[in-house]
């Protein structure tokens, strides 16, 4: 993993600024800079339930994992109190720093630097949580910050509710809601990360019997995405648009979704090769794929699914997957084999 920032970097660093509202009509700006070396800011306010009066905070983020909660007792340097409401547990949630596999870069005090910790067992990008939230269309490839939900009372972040177990992607100003607390999670803008390698123990060398050279883990990344998507090739159509729409429903877009996408991308584009009015004009004068994709949009069982994919993707990308679609289908589908709406 790289991409992380050394907190010796961010000291006095300007934080991005945001407008917030205060008490009254007044608009202030967050952020400014950090009295001690940090990895981010936290920035923004508390309203008290009884007054409504509001009180401004700023939390330097100073260790990986970040945990936030009631405050109490507690020795933990990864530890950031937020008061003695009883609406916060005490460990309430989480911040951290990760990659698509679930690794993660955590600070370790024995040696006094981060290092990087591999995913436990086999995990998803999900990193065993039952959902992780995310904006955009795909996760960042380098690594990225999290926030986890510890706590039995949701948060939300950016106005979408993160439940106990689940994890949302922060970007810098990203809004976070906890019980009476508005903060933003801010990152310098005043110097330029570089990169930052983190050491991963090398793992014990196994015994194999001779074999050819092993390809290159590009390769057999590859080979997998490939075997997914045959896998998934094999499901039926209704099964496949079943879990698009739950996964635009959870507002997740992760690369199995993009796989599950071109699958039903592929039964699209034969159910319209072998509809009666497509090869009716197969036989007159050819078919265009503007042809395919106008029988696709109109079609009741994928016009959902086509809206779907061009709210999670350019309209170029959604054309492409159905010209890849397209190029698979190799053998002429007869009169013989036309199917009904």
């Amino acid at each position: 993993m790289s991409g992380v920032v050394s907190p010796s970097q961010m000291s006095e660093a300007d934080s991005i600024s945001k407008p917030a509202a205060t008490s009254g009509d007044v608009d202030v700006e967050l952020g400014g800079t950090s009295s001690e070396p940090c990895y981010a800011l936290l920035t923004g306010f508390y309203e008290d339930p009884d007054t409504g009066e509001k009180s401004r905070i700023t939390i330097p983020v100073t260790r990986f994992p970040a945990t936030l909660g009631r405050s109490h007792v507690n020795s933990d340097d990864h530890f950031f109190g937020l008061g003695k409401k009883k609406a916060l547990s005490r460990q309430q949630c989480k911040i951290c720093y990760r990659d698509v596999q679930g690794g993660k870069v955590e600070f370790d005090a024995t040696k006094g630097e981060l290092v990087y910790k591999e995913p436990a067992g086999n995990c998803n990008e999900n990193d065993g949580h039952a959902t992780l939230i995310t904006e955009q269309n795909e996760l960042p490839p380098k690594g990225f910050f999290v926030v986890e939900c510890l706590g039995k009372n949701r948060i939300l972040v950016n106005s979408q509710k993160v439940e106990q177990g689940n994890a949302a992607v922060l970007a810098s100003g990203s809004s976070l809601r906890i019980s009476s607390y508005t903060l933003y999670f801010l990152l310098p803008t005043d110097s330029k990360p570089k990169e930052h390698i983190v050491s991963i123990s090398p793992s014990p060398p196994k015994k194999r019997n001779a074999t050819p050279d092993t390809p290159p883990s590009s390769t057999n990344v590859a080979k997998r995405s490939k075997s997914n998507q045959d896998e998934l090739d094999t499901l039926p159509v209704q099964t496949l648009l079943d879990r698009m729409t739950e996964a635009i429903d959870s507002n997740l877009w992760e690369r199995r979704h993009q796989l599950i996408g071109a699958a039903i991308a592929l039964h699209a584009v034969q159910d319209a090769a072998r509809h009666p009015k497509i090869q009716a004009e197969a036989v007159t004068g050819g078919v265009s794929r503007s042809d395919i994709m106008g029988w696709i949009e109109e079609s009741p069982m994928y016009a959902t699914w086509v809206q779907q994919m061009l709210t999670k993707m350019e309209q170029r990308s959604y054309q492409a997957a159905i010209t890849k679609s397209v190029s698979q289908i190799t053998s002429p589908i007869g009169p013989d084999d036309c199917v009904e709406d």
